[in-house]
């Protein structure tokens, strides 16, 4: 009892530590963060339009009025019509939306504009998402709309905002995808979505000659961190999509978040394939965006996860129990928490290939035995996510290197390259491990438990034996 006490307190100490010393003094906003997602909703629609634009972006704004005065919620900035999500506290608004002919954020007298409704809409605390609040574009009368003319949304106005319309054309080295607003959306998620929202990037035009791959990154991750697997693309055949997303938030509502982005463009372009990979947490929001919604997405075939911590992680109970500020992904990431519980309960459509790839290269953390440097490898095998995989690859690579790993990079081309009938073996390099499952069955077990033996196959490798444990 005193040692598991003792062990309890010095996960906690830990966590405090390496907490503070990561994020500064992002604790001291997370309470705040978190009162400012409970008290929120999400307004969510689509804006079209009836006359010419002349391809001028589009500001939609929530706005309410108080004795003649408006004031603006939140605001964003889409590069053509098409959908919007805002965030807002409890009020009553008005959602407007004006093509921003010359770029000042300001709607002027001769900028067509819309309003969802001539009254407004009540929005009440507790979370949540209100839907189908369409607009359509289609006059430029200034006295028909809410937000009065020469109003600004934002004040100075900014020297860059990044588009929120899914399909965005951007370079993986722009600022947007800078390591500090990656760590912007794990520990400040709020503040994340209200300036950047959540997005599907593309780096070029849509082309229908090629298959789309999606890439999901993970905690305190952005696009830009594919970039080598980027390089091993072949790009002849694929077109790289990127989700960049807070990090911080609930994984189930950015997997909501990640399904709005899609079922738009798949809508606008009928995409007939397309193959995702995800790092990370971005596995378990790839997954549940699946296992809600994959009906919908027939044209999705293969789906590729790296480092993905299956099973959880107990250190994030510690963290919701210890930590002075929780921010909301530490709740879905517990073990036995009911996000964990919920992507299990159905299993991925048929149609899906699962590629389980590990990573474990770890030190000799006491806390986390048999790690990557990050998670642990039991928790990246978990027996769930095994039992569904079409073909499982460790590599001998940390928890991050993986992403820069050529024998991990050239896996991925060769299972994108292969047909649905065609059998993927790992080529022989060193770093990987080829798994073996194994097992001793007995009459009191509910079903067999395999163990695993995990052989290098590089020449004189050795191998790692793993205790046989139930997970989940």
């Amino acid at each position: 009892m005193h040692q598991k006490r003792a062990r309890g307190w010095l996960i906690a100490c830990s966590l405090a530590v390496l907490c503070w010393s990561a994020s500064g003094c992002a604790l001291l906003h997370l309470r705040e963060e978190v009162a400012k997602i409970n008290n929120s909703k999400i307004l969510v629609g689509i804006v079209t339009s009836t006359v010419e634009t002349g391809g001028s972006p589009v500001v939609v704004a929530a706005c309410s009025r108080t004795n003649g005065v408006t004031q603006i919620a939140h605001f964003t900035l889409l590069h053509e019509s098409g959908p919007y999500e805002l965030m807002v506290p409890r009020g009553n608004y008005y959602v407007v939306a004006f093509a921003d002919a010359n770029g000042d954020f300001a709607r002027q007298a001769d900028e067509p504009a819309g309003q969802h409704s001539s009254r407004p809409l009540p929005v009440d605390s507790g979370g949540g998402v209100v839907t189908e609040l369409n607009i359509v574009i289609g006059s430029n009368d200034p006295e028909r709309f809410d937000l009065p003319v020469g109003t600004a949304v934002v004040s100075p106005r900014p020297d860059h905002r990044p588009f929120s319309s899914p399909g965005i054309i951007l370079s993986l080295d722009d600022p947007l995808f800078a390591e500090e607003n990656g760590c912007k959306g794990f520990w400040q998620p709020v503040e994340f979505f209200r300036e950047f929202g959540g997005n599907i990037i593309f780096l070029g035009p849509y082309d229908p000659a090629k298959t789309p791959v999606l890439f999901v990154h993970g905690a305190t991750g952005t696009p830009a961190g594919w970039q080598y697997l980027l390089d091993y693309l072949d790009l002849n055949r694929f077109q790289p999509w990127f989700y960049y997303y807070p990090s911080g938030a609930s994984i189930k509502s950015m997997a909501d978040l990640l399904f709005w982005k899609m079922i738009n463009l798949q809508s606008r372009y009928q995409v007939p394939e397309l193959h995702i990979i995800a790092h990370s947490m971005g596995g378990l929001v790839a997954r549940s965006f699946l296992v809600d919604y994959g009906q919908f997405f027939p044209s999705i075939k293969k789906f590729i996860t790296i480092s993905t911590p299956w099973g959880g992680d107990a250190l994030s109970d510690y963290g919701v129990t210890y930590s002075p500020g929780v921010i909301p992904v530490w709740k879905d990431m517990g073990p036995d928490s009911e996000f964990a519980r919920s992507i299990y309960r159905r299993k991925l459509p048929e149609a899906i290939e699962p590629y389980l790839f590990f990573s474990y290269k770890g030190n000799r953390n006491p806390l986390r035995p048999n790690n990557d440097g990050v998670i642990t490898l039991a928790t990246q095998l978990d027996q769930r996510a095994q039992a569904e995989a079409k073909m499982v690859a460790g590599f001998d690579e940390d928890h991050s290197s993986i992403l820069t790993s050529s024998a991990c990079a050239a896996l991925v081309n060769t299972v994108l390259s292969s047909g649905p009938a065609d059998t993927v073996d790992p080529p022989e390099a060193a770093g990987m491990l080829q798994v073996r499952f194994s097992g001793n069955a007995q009459a009191s077990d509910p079903g067999l438990w395999p163990s695993l033996f995990l052989e290098s196959l590089a020449p004189g490798g050795g191998g790692i034996d793993f205790p046989q444990t139930r997970s989940g």
